[in-house]
């Protein structure tokens, strides 16, 4: 493990425990409305104060996150952090959220964290050296056919991408098992990498911070992602991302493709 790694996991084990301080605790005066189906809390914006603080001491970069993204410049290295992911989980008491980081250097992926702190689940992953949960090496081998996969689904707030969502659910309900949107589009592509999910599909827009945190994760297990038209992802520039374990990725691809 690297230094830059293990400094990253004491960071984001202290963001675990500033959540959880406040979890099913939260008064009114805590959540600000940001639009008709986004809200912030007060812990948001106090993990975001924390990481942005932090984290350039283990890399000198700047950090990107939901919070900073109107003010943000452009560039090649970089931290790009969510503080919550699932605010309205986080709200709600429903404990599926967690805290994300990924690390940019030169415009590649180079470290991810995504911490659970309800299962206390941390996911870890360097470029070139594996994937891992709680220090124990992820495989992508467990895969099942469509037909008995799970796929999680992820969408924006806006209007057309929920639209498609609904779309791309039905269709697929006809081939695989069954599908699941959990609120929390990191953790789901977290999930991907430990076989829990054969593959999660996430729908334009999308934002660094829903994706770049996790998506080395399934890199690491030599799992595919993808464009909806089947080109291989390719970082702030992909709109719509397929990440799978390997299972019929192609097919599935074919399947979200070809719904309109």
């Amino acid at each position: 493990m690297t230094a830059h790694l293990a400094e990253t996991k004491k960071i984001i084990y202290t963001a675990g425990k500033i959540a959880m301080k406040h979890f099913a605790h939260l008064q009114r005066v805590d959540i600000r409305e940001k639009s008709k189906f986004e809200r912030v809390t007060t812990v948001d914006r106090a993990i975001h104060r924390f990481l942005k603080k932090q984290l350039p001491k283990i890399y000198k970069a700047p950090v990107l996150s939901e919070e900073n993204s109107v003010r943000w410049k452009p560039c090649s290295t970089y931290w790009v952090v969510d503080p919550i992911d699932g605010t309205t989980n986080y709200i709600t008491r429903i404990p599926f959220f967690c805290i994300g980081i990924g690390l940019v250097v030169d415009h590649v992926i180079v470290l991810n964290a995504v911490y659970n702190p309800v299962l206390n689940e941390l996911f870890t992953a360097e470029k070139n050296k594996g994937a891992y949960l709680n220090g124990k090496k992820l495989r992508a081998d467990h895969k099942l056919p469509l037909s008995k996969s799970i796929i999680g689904i992820s969408y924006s707030h806006s209007q057309a991408s929920i639209q498609r969502a609904g779309r791309i659910g039905l269709r697929l309900r006809k081939t695989v098992h069954n599908t699941r949107h959990a609120g929390s589009t990191l953790l789901t592509f977290a999930y991907v990498a430990t076989g829990r999910l054969e593959a999660s599909i996430a729908i334009g827009p999308i934002t660094p911070w829903d994706t770049i945190p996790s998506l080395l994760l399934i890199q690491e297990v030599h799992g595919p992602i993808t464009d909806f038209s089947g080109k291989p992802y390719v970082i702030e520039k992909t709109k719509n991302i397929i990440a799978s374990n390997g299972t019929d990725h192609a097919r599935l691809q074919h399947i979200i493709s070809t719904t309109r």
